[in-house]
């Protein structure tokens, strides 16, 4: 009996502390989703004094116009490590750094069906984590 009892908690012993291990690294995750989030809202330019002898002028800068190309390169980096999050199981961090269909007008299909499966598999997760908790 012994040996039986062993061999069958194994396997749920191993993923119940996979879940344990990975609960800082998540934790973390969401601070950097949130932070890049907030970095990407800021949309006020930032005003810069001169200093040009006894008179100080304040010159607004605003945002840097970004290319074409390295706005598809962002999009793309921000997709695949979406992806990567997906794989990982970490579906409520993907969702916070997905790109907004405002951002991406010309997304907005691929952008509402990949939020909508997040969504779902964030709620499956959920759902699936609460009945493992009740035993």
């Amino acid at each position: 009996m012994g040996d039986g009892f062993f061999k069958a908690i194994v396997q749920p012993v191993q993923q119940t502390a996979g879940l344990y291990s990975t609960i800082a690294e998540y934790s973390k995750s969401i601070e950097a989703a949130k932070k890049k989030v907030t970095q990407t809202a800021k949309s006020q330019p930032a005003k810069v004094k001169k200093e040009g002898g006894d008179d100080e002028e304040e010159i607004e800068v605003g945002e840097p116009k970004i290319s074409a190309e390295d706005r598809k390169k962002a999009y793309f980096d921000t997709i695949k490590k979406v992806v990567e999050l997906n794989d990982a199981c970490k579906y409520e961090d993907a969702l916070n750094i997905l790109p907004s269909v405002a951002d991406y007008p010309d997304k907005k299909e691929e952008l509402e069906k990949k939020r909508a499966d997040l969504e779902r598999k964030k709620t499956q997760m959920a759902q699936a984590m609460e009945l493992f908790n009740q035993d």
